[in-house]
């Protein structure tokens, strides 16, 4: 029993310390969650483009698109350049993200929720930056625009191009709301609060 105890006490303290640790690099993500969607689908159609990115430039790459959107000039490689909060094999964590934008003058929160408040964050006109795992089964994570949905697909535009299954004007990449649900599924051991990440960016 004493075991156990010992065991338990560990796992406890090594819960808060990862958190705290977490929530300093990555910051602390401000829950929203609905209940209903405010349109049953939605594709943003405003002209862009998407770029192909490097190994670990994503959170460039995407917060890039982003801000061609809002019309401010953007490329994906000298976006992720600027960025800050960069971890030592050059990922972004998400803090940087925010960081970056508000440098820019927009406006830039980082949240968790479920499915139906992302959909209402795209419905609201802009690309909504989600962390996914970078493949099933995977413990790489990949930052990618979200620009449409409807009800059966999620619809993206991926700066990776071994990922992209669509070729359309407005998005490259469709993922099944079911395979779309587990890759958005972040959460794991050394990040046991943070799953359905997203970043909306807006003017």
């Amino acid at each position: 029993m004493q075991g156990i105890m010992e065991i338990l006490s560990f796992l406890k303290d090594y819960l808060v310390i990862v958190t705290i640790v977490d929530i300093a690099l990555i910051g602390l993500p401000i829950p929203v969650f609905a209940l209903k969607r405010v349109k049953e689908r939605f594709m943003i159609e405003e002209e862009n483009y998407s770029e192909n990115q490097g190994k670990c430039e994503c959170a460039g790459f995407s917060s890039a698109y982003v801000y061609r959107h809002l019309g401010l000039e953007a490329k994906g490689m000298d976006t992720y350049k600027e960025m800050p909060c960069k971890g030592p094999k050059g990922y972004v964590y998400c803090r940087g993200i925010v960081r970056l934008a508000r440098r820019h003058g927009l406006k830039a929160m980082l949240r968790t929720g479920n499915l139906n408040a992302l959909k209402n964050a795209v419905a609201r006109g802009n690309p909504v930056i989600v962390m996914l795992r970078s493949k099933m089964g995977s413990t790489g994570l990949h930052y990618v625009p979200v620009v449409g949905y409807d009800e059966e697909y999620i619809y993206l535009v991926d700066s990776v191009g071994s990922n992209r299954n669509e070729k359309n004007p407005h998005y490259n990449r469709k993922l099944s709301i079911e395979d779309f649900r587990k890759l958005w599924n972040i959460s794991m051991i050394r990040q046991p609060l943070y799953f359905n990440l997203f970043f909306e960016i807006h003017k």
